[in-house]
């Protein structure tokens, strides 16, 4: 078994809707109950697709949106489909202190059940632990409709993870 002493990056082109939600259901399938998914991109990135894509995979029929305004969003999963119990979905985008987290419930269920997905986290990855995955979305300056994913994990079991789950996807890496 190896283990990796910082995190290892993995990048994917997807140049298409399809790509993108095909991508998150090779990623959803090596999730577990406790884990962190930050996800960094600018507006418009695809963050909340990638979001659309995992609770697809994962059964959840209802509508998956953007929880800008209500910062936090929890879709239930369905037990037969699944071992998860619940995907949590963080914007942090109008959050604007660490004391204003308190309120929004992150602390509650990140990192202890159900898969959390964290928009605009950034400036509190300190403070949720040290296992958790990374996933940047980017715009390719040649091509308007095609993103590149960058995902990275620290913690060796999410490291070993993504390593398996993104082998799949590309198996050059």
């Amino acid at each position: 078994m190896s283990t990796y002493k910082h995190p290892h990056p993995f990048s994917v082109a997807c140049n298409s809707l399809e790509n993108t939600l095909s991508l998150a259901r090779t990623f959803a399938v090596h999730l577990r109950n406790a884990d962190i998914v930050y996800l960094h991109g600018d507006l418009g990135a695809g963050k909340t697709t990638f979001v659309q894509g995992i609770a697809t995979a994962l059964g959840i029929a209802e509508p998956v949106t953007s929880p800008t305004f209500n910062l936090m969003f929890q879709y239930p999963i369905p037990k037969k489909e699944h071992a998860l119990s619940d995907l949590y979905h963080f914007d942090l985008y109008r959050i604007h202190d660490a004391r204003e987290l308190g309120e929004t419930g992150l602390f509650d269920v990140a990192g202890y059940e159900g898969v959390t997905f964290i928009e605009w986290g950034e400036p509190y990855k300190d403070l949720l632990g040290t296992a958790y995955f990374e996933i940047t979305i980017e715009r390719s300056g040649d091509r308007p409709d095609e993103r590149i994913f960058r995902f990275s994990a620290t913690g060796v079991s999410a490291q070993e993870r993504l390593a398996e789950a993104l082998k799949r996807e590309n198996p050059s890496t």
